[in-house]
């Protein structure tokens, strides 16, 4: 299911009552506004209704591996390479970036 439209309101009735104080509200603008209402209430609710269960829980099946976390992945697939690879990537990067700011400290601190 696509994602369910949002409701915007498609005509200002508290315009029109500025405008027409005695006037009755136009029925038809009326009648067609609560439909747009009715319609993205309904696709709400069909969209949680695609994922939720009756009780309130998450469909069965519905949460699949490559819709979790990396690090929620590596913890059912330590050896999956490509998981491992990008997490080690910054370690690194951060270690390396932490040696030289331990240099730099401790040619700081001889000075």
């Amino acid at each position: 299911m696509s994602d369910p439209t949002d409701y915007t309101p498609s005509y200002s009735f508290s315009g029109f009552r500025a405008s027409s104080p005695v006037t009755p509200l136009p029925a038809s603008k009326l009648d067609d506004e609560l439909a747009r209402i009715s319609e993205a209430v309904n696709d709400h609710a069909d969209a949680i209704n695609d994922v939720r269960r009756s009780d309130g829980a998450l469909k069965n099946n519905i949460v699949a591996y490559d819709s979790l976390s990396r690090s929620l992945q590596l913890t059912f697939d330590p050896t999956n390479g490509e998981a491992v690879a990008a997490p080690i990537a910054v370690a690194q990067a951060a270690a390396t970036a932490a040696s030289g700011s331990a240099t730099s400290a401790g040619t700081s601190a001889a000075a």
